[in-house]
C-alpha cells in the first residue's frame, strides 16, 4: 500500500490496481471566496488517470469541489467510479453521473464494498449530511472522521465499535468554522483547544497506532472574516499535542508526500514546509467580493422566499411566524452603510441603527445566503459576518436553517416532528377568528 498525501482533507490510497482517492479539493477557493488551501497542491487533473475510485465525505466544497471535478479531462473521468453515501436528494451522485464518471455506486450504511480482493471501503452516515469511512488495505485498517463531530467519549466509542481494530486514523485539528467577532481571540483560542481535546478522546477510545492530521490545512482569506484565523491550530501544535498528550505516533505529510502506512515516518520535513507557508500568510492578499445593490438583494429575497413557499408547507411557515419562530429580522449591511429588513414576504430600508441589527455582514454574503440554499450553512462556516450587540441571531439564522434543510432534501415537518406540537400548542391560544383571517380556516388538520 501507499498513501500519497494530495492536500488538506485529501489523499490518495493505492494498493494493487486500486487507487482511492479521498475528498479532492486541489485549487480554488471554498465557500463564498472565505477560504483558500494553505499550501499548493502537486496533484494535478491529469494525475486521476491513474485513479480508480474517488470517495466523497460530504457536500461541502472543501471536500466535494464541482469546479475541480470538471477539471478533470472527460477521457478520465469516464474510467473513474464514484462513491457516495446513500442520500435523500441524490444530488451528488446525480452531477457525477451528469458530468460522465464511470459510475456511481451509492453504498448504504456499513456495507461493505470490496474494490479488489484485499482493498474495501465501508461508509457510516453522520450527523448533518456528514459520514465517515473505514478503508481495509490488505492488513491495515484506515479510518477517516473528516469533519465528524466526535466530541464525547461515547461518540467515539461507538465508532471504535465499528471500525474494529484501526491502523491509521485521519482526523481534523482545527476549527471549521467562523467563530465570534473580531475581538473573540480568546474565544477562537478555546474552541481550537477543544478540537485537540476531542483528538485526544478519539485516540483514547480508537487507539490507532497512526495519527495523521487533516482536514484543517486552510485559511480563512477574505478580507470580511481574515481575523478568524488568530485562534486556529497550526499543524505543528496538532503534532506536538499528538506526541505529547496521546499514545499514538503522530505523521505529518505535505502535499505529493508519500508514505506506506507502517514504516516509521519522521515529520519534520513536512512540518518545515508548512511553516514557510504559515509564514506566507502575512503576505497573500486575502479576497474581496463586489457589493450587491438594495434593488438586487430585493428581487433575490424575492425569489428565496418563493422557493422556501414551494418547498416547505405554507401552513407550517405561517404557523412559525405566528409562534414568533419566524420573526423579521434586522440586517446591517456592512460595505452600503445601510440597514435592511426582511422577513417571508417583504424586504426593505430601515432606520434601524447598525448595533440593534441583529447580524452584520456585506450585501456580497447576503446575496449568496439568498441565491443558495446552502447560503445560510456557508455563511456559518466562513465567518463573513460580525453580531451587533443588541440584535438576535437567531432570527436571522432561521430562515437559513430551513433552506438548508431543503437543500438536504429535507422539510421541518418531518425533520423536526416536536415543532408540530408546539406549533400545535401555540396555535391553541389564537382566537378562530384571527385564524381563518390568516387562512388556516380554523383548523389544525393541516399540520
Amino acid at each position: 500500500m501507499q498513501i500519497r498525501w494530495i492536500n488538506h482533507a485529501s489523499y490518495l490510497v493505492a494498493h494493487d490496481d486500486v487507487a482511492v482517492v479521498c475528498d479532492p479539493w486541489l485549487s480554488g477557493d471554498a465557500f463564498d471566496h472565505g477560504w483558500s488551501l494553505l499550501s499548493e497542491s502537486r496533484f494535478t487533473p491529469d494525475d486521476f488517470a491513474d485513479v480508480t475510485h474517488i470517495w466523497f465525505s460530504h457536500e461541502h466544497p472543501d471536500h466535494f469541489s464541482p469546479p475541480n471535478l470538471k477539471q478533470i479531462p472527460q477521457d478520465i473521468r469516464s474510467k473513474i467510479t464514484v462513491i457516495y453515501q446513500a442520500s435523500l436528494d441524490g444530488r451528488v451522485a446525480t452531477f457525477c453521473r451528469g458530468i460522465g464518471f464511470k459510475e456511481v455506486i451509492e453504498i448504504e450504511p456499513g456495507e461493505p464494498l470490496a474494490l479488489s480482493e484485499s482493498l474495501s471501503i465501508r461508509v457510516y452516515p453522520y450527523t448533518h449530511g456528514d459520514s465517515w469511512s473505514c478503508m481495509e488495505v490488505g492488513d491495515l485498517t484506515l479510518l477517516n472522521l473528516n469533519d465528524c463531530v466526535i466530541n464525547t467519549p461515547e461518540r467515539a466509542e461507538a465508532i471504535a465499535e465499528r471500525a474494529g481494530s484501526v491502523d491509521i486514523l485521519f482526523t481534523q485539528f482545527s476549527n471549521a468554522q467562523g467563530i465570534g467577532n473580531p475581538d473573540d481571540t480568546q474565544r477562537r483560542r478555546r474552541a481550537a483547544s477543544e478540537k485537540l481535546r476531542r483528538v485526544q478522546l478519539q485516540i483514547a477510545a480508537i487507539r490507532p497506532r497512526y495519527v495523521v492530521p487533516f482536514a484543517s490545512f486552510v485559511w480563512f482569506s477574505h478580507q470580511e472574516n481574515y481575523w478568524h484565523n488568530d485562534g486556529a491550530n497550526t499543524v505543528h501544535t496538532a503534532v506536538a499535542f499528538i506526541e505529547g498528550q496521546t499514545p499514538a505516533t503522530a505523521v505529518c505529510l505535505y502535499p505529493d508526500d508519500r508514505w506506506d502506512g507502517q514504516g516509521e515516518r519522521c515529520s519534520a520535513a513536512a512540518l518545515a514546509r508548512y511553516q514557510e507557508d504559515y509564514d506566507r500568510l502575512q503576505t497573500r492578499a486575502p479576497n474581496a467580493s463586489p457589493s450587491t445593490d438594495v434593488p438586487t438583494l430585493k428581487a433575490q429575497h424575492g425569489a428565496f422566499m418563493d422557493r422556501l413557499l414551494t418547498k416547505n408547507s405554507q401552513v407550517v411557515l405561517s404557523a412559525l411566524r405566528w409562534s414568533r419562530r419566524l420573526r423579521p429580522t434586522r440586517v446591517h449591511l456592512t460595505d452600503l452603510d445601510c440597514c435592511v429588513v426582511f422577513d417571508l414576504q417583504r424586504f426593505e430600508p430601515t432606520k434601524c441603527a447598525p448595533t440593534d441589527c441583529d447580524i452584520s455582514l456585506s450585501s456580497s454574503a447576503l446575496s449568496y445566503c439568498f441565491r443558495f440554499e446552502w447560503g445560510g450553512d456557508t455563511l456559518s462556516v466562513n465567518g463573513r459576518f460580525t453580531l451587533p450587540p443588541g440584535g438576535e441571531h437567531a432570527h436571522f439564522r432561521r430562515y437559513f436553517s430551513l433552506a438548508n434543510l431543503n437543500n438536504k432534501g429535507q422539510t421541518i415537518a418531518h425533520y423536526l416532528p416536536s415543532v408540530r406540537d408546539r406549533l400545535l400548542a401555540r396555535m391553541r391560544t389564537i382566537p378562530r377568528s384571527l385564524m381563518r383571517r390568516v387562512g388556516f380556516g380554523g383548523s389544525e388538520k393541516n399540520l
